[in-house]
């Protein structure tokens, strides 16, 4: 990196004493507001992802860190291929397994991990906002809004979503450090030290989430940016993001030796098919940014199949019409801050439209608004001082202090409100039912943790309802047919488990169908069916026995 180049002049401030007598001060208020709607959450349980990962994973420990970066990290929770790679985040496992060692087993210092982060990423989401030059007023704003904003509830709640956390935190470390490293009036020695350390958080923002690569962009961007350079755009960009794509290509290379590939297919999925879908899809995206209401785990969102009015035309027609707006407010400031600002909200959204990874009917969640949160808070914040100035003579400043007080109170006690049904897994899939009716896996995981508390009722219910949803898909009438054996129904069960083999024939559904028949005394049936799993995985012997005993234990007097 050239030791001549300045990204940025470092902005005069009028009366900087009194601005560093109150900075401390300022600080404290926004550690305050990002942890005080959280502290409740410091005493909730595991849920969900939690259960496979944390509480059940007994690999958690310090001295398999090292093996995380050779191996890849299955989805334990969903309804494909189990053993099938997803996920390559390493420093994710390390980071589980480091708390566990300080805080133990226990939920507490899970949470308290991601509160903690939380508060880091708000304060350093203010001194990014400072470094790209915002006014001082909107930079706290900013910071403010970002403290107490609801669309984050899923991400500081669930100790499985704590990537989103870490790797916001690598990003926005890696940002402030570059720019300090073109800034810094000291030797070059300390502007290399600087850079150097923009590339390591750079690097570990990779290995803990693939969405760090909107890093590079955002580099480029600022080095496009830089208002007093002299050097050629080719030589700026080529000195600069040199290094970076260094690191990105080390990091392909390392995921691509551990996944066989650099991004796994879940769900085969047509362009088309997902052009259809991405408009309603960044309409939802826009909406939970302005404000999240009935937020849930879980969302009623599937692959578009015909350009409808409703499913097309109209959010097409509200995401051109947020474009235009955005262009507006670029061409209206020219400012550097409101480019970086919009690259952070457009680029790690562009990442989750490969509908390709995810299970069908699983499209979108509120974690994916984690970071573009961090740049659609300084624009709500540059928005909100420009309309401040512009109603000065007709609202006094104390009175607007008052408006945007009441705005961050109301905003503080959405996010209270939202993070209710986190408290265990029971609320927070009878929330996701209730939120998103039609999303079959809320109705299979509700009926799961209702079956698991031994509520066989209330657990062949949501069955019922799963069968109605999805009659062609096996999994559904096999955890039906299931649930029909548990309580002592093995004719139905039966008809519903062949029914799931037929379907789907899975080595566990053939063990099931076993029993089923074994109990309908027709065990001539039961024994060449456990042969057939048998023969698909030999596993299945140890499964029939484990599924055999809780058959007993679950029919006993």
């Amino acid at each position: 990196m050239s030791t001549e180049t300045i990204y940025f002049a470092e902005p005069a401030y009028a009366a900087a004493e009194d601005r560093r007598r109150y900075e401390w001060l300022w600080i404290v208020i926004l550690a305050v507001a990002a942890a005080v709607p959280y502290l409740p959450t410091l005493g909730y349980g595991f849920v969900y992802d939690d259960l496979p990962q944390i509480v059940d994973n007994h690999d958690l420990s310090l001295r398999n860190v090292p093996g995380y970066f050779a191996k890849p990290i299955a989805k334990l929770v969903g309804f494909h291929d189990a053993s099938q790679p997803v996920f390559y985040r390493p420093l994710f496992y390390s980071q589980l397994c480091l708390t566990r060692t300080i805080f133990g087993p226990g939920p507490f210092g899970f949470h308290l991990f991601s509160l903690l982060l939380h508060i880091g990423n708000t304060l350093l989401l203010y001194v990014i906002a400072v470094r790209l030059r915002v006014q001082q007023g909107a930079a706290y704003l900013a910071g403010m809004l970002f403290a107490v904003h609801p669309v984050h509830v899923e991400s500081v709640v669930w100790p499985s979503a704590s990537p989103e956390l870490m790797v916001l935190a690598a990003m926005l470390c890696s940002l402030i450090a570059f720019l300090t490293s073109g800034r810094t009036s000291s030797s070059g020695s300390a502007r290399n030290a600087w850079f150097a350390l923009s590339l390591t958080a750079f690097l570990v923002g990779l290995f803990v989430k693939e969405t760090a690569l909107v890093t590079v962009p955002l580099i480029a961007a600022i080095a496009l940016l830089e208002p007093h350079c002299e050097t050629s755009v080719v030589r700026r960009l080529t000195t600069v993001l040199a290094p970076y794509l260094g690191v990105t290509l080390f990091y392909f290379f390392v995921r691509y030796r551990v996944l066989h590939g650099l991004v796994a297919t879940v769900t085969p999925t047509s362009l088309w098919d997902m052009a259809r879908t991405w408009p309603s899809v960044l309409w939802f995206y826009e909406r939970h940014l302005v404000l999240p209401t009935h937020a849930s785990l879980l969302y009623d969102y599937d692959l578009v199949p015909h350009a409808t009015l409703a499913a097309f035309w109209v959010p097409l027609a509200a995401v051109l019409a947020t474009l235009a707006v955005a262009a507006f407010f670029l061409w209206r400031h020219r400012s550097s801050a409101v480019v970086i600002a919009i690259l952070m909200v457009v680029l790690p959204i562009f990442l989750v439209l490969n509908f390709r990874v995810f299970y069908w009917g699983d499209l979108v969640h509120d974690r994916y608004l984690y970071t573009p949160s961090a740049g659609f808070c300084i624009l709500a914040a540059m928005a909100l001082s420009d309309l401040g100035c512009r109603l000065a003579q007709m609202i006094r400043p104390s009175v607007q202090r008052f408006l945007a007080a009441g705005l961050l109170s109301a905003l503080a006690l959405t996010t209270v409100a939202q993070a209710q049904p986190w408290k265990n897994n029971l609320l927070l899939l009878l929330n996701a039912v209730e939120v998103a009716p039609g999303n079959i896996a809320g109705e299979i995981l509700l009926g799961n943790e209702l079956e698991n508390r031994d509520q066989f009722v209330e657990a062949e219910i949501c069955y019922t309802r799963a069968v109605q949803l999805t009659p062609a898909w096996g999994p559904a009438w096999f955890a039906y047919g299931r649930m029909l054996l548990l309580t002592q129904d093995p004719k139905g069960a039966i008809q519903s488990l062949q029914h799931a083999v037929d379907l789907d024939d899975r080595p566990i559904a053939l063990v099931w169908l076993a029993l089923a028949m074994d109990q309908g005394g027709r065990q001539q049936e039961a024994h060449s069916l456990l042969a057939r799993a048998v023969a698909q995985d030999p596993s299945m012997v140890q499964a029939y026995a484990v599924v055999q005993q809780k058959l007993i234990a679950e029919t006993s007097p």
